[in-house]
């Protein structure tokens, strides 16, 4: 029975950070039902030979797109986030990342496609200025989105009155000048990352649920018009580098509290 009003705590899952070093054999890349990796990578570490590189495993339709964009600083950022995820995923699954083709529901979700066979990988990928997060899974439906903290023209108090729910827009709007950004962004990337994960982007009003944040790891959910049982989904925060914040949403399929691995993603190791 869908649970629509009661207010479930999350429990906080257990935090190992690592960085991918040495020679970095992506065909060791292991992850056990239970396991939520996060991965980081930094645009601005790339060299050109790493550009050039990375560029050779995207597919057509993704260098099309890159070039899309206008400026350097995109493209590259666009690159970094398409590599991290072919070769993340090709790890996993013992590919090679040129082999992995995509496929995008209605709303513009990505699943994979091919080859097969292929382990029951659940991904997303989320990128900011500087930043990219790409989270993983095995069979459970994942959503992220990172942010960058930093926003001084942005009135986040009216937009808050605008997308948030009553309660939510409430504590942006008390919150104090010097916390704001951080509230409103933990708001933010957890909505962000909710819809993500249930793979229909905005068609899911984003004043349809709320959460309420009641001290720095617990995290409070109700979902009282979108019918969603509040004990199906994880939701947690984490400030994965300076100046960012990111949400990731997770639906839960029983079984041990889920362990959660933050691993960056050094040129000359993950990378080619």
């Amino acid at each position: 029975m869908v649970n629509t009003q009661d207010k479930v705590k999350q429990k906080t899952p257990v935090v190992n950070r690592q960085s991918v070093k040495g020679s970095g054999s992506r065909s060791d890349l292991k992850i056990e039902p239970g396991e939520i990796h996060l991965w980081l990578a930094f645009p601005d570490e790339m060299d050109p030979r790493l550009v050039s590189a990375c560029e050779a495993l995207l597919s057509e339709n993704e260098r099309a797109r890159m070039e899309r964009f206008r400026f350097e600083k995109d493209r590259r950022l666009c690159l970094a986030a398409r590599a991290l995820a072919r070769m993340a995923l090709a790890g996993y699954a013992g590919r090679d990342p040129r082999e992995i083709r995509f496929q995008e529901n209605r709303w513009g979700k990505p699943r994979i496609a091919g080859p097969k066979p292929m382990p029951p990988l659940r991904f997303n990928l989320s990128h900011t200025d500087g930043l990219v997060l790409f989270g993983a899974t095995l069979e459970n439906e994942i959503g992220v989105d990172v942010e960058r903290l930093d926003r001084e023209n942005m009135d986040m108090k009216a937009i808050a009155r605008r997308f948030f729910s009553p309660p939510e827009a409430a504590h942006v709007a008390r919150s104090p000048r010097e916390r704001r950004a951080e509230v409103f962004f933990r708001l933010w990337t957890l909505k962000e990352a909710f819809i993500k994960a249930r793979g229909r982007g905005l068609s899911i009003p984003l004043d349809s649920f709320y959460f309420n944040i009641l001290k720095k790891k617990e995290i409070q959910v109700c979902f009282p018009d979108c019918g969603q049982d509040s004990e199906e989904w994880l939701f947690f925060t984490e400030r994965p580098a300076k100046g960012h914040m990111a949400g990731v949403a997770v639906q839960k399929k029983g079984g041990p509290a889920p362990a959660l691995q933050i691993k960056k993603a050094l040129p000359g190791a993950f990378y080619p």
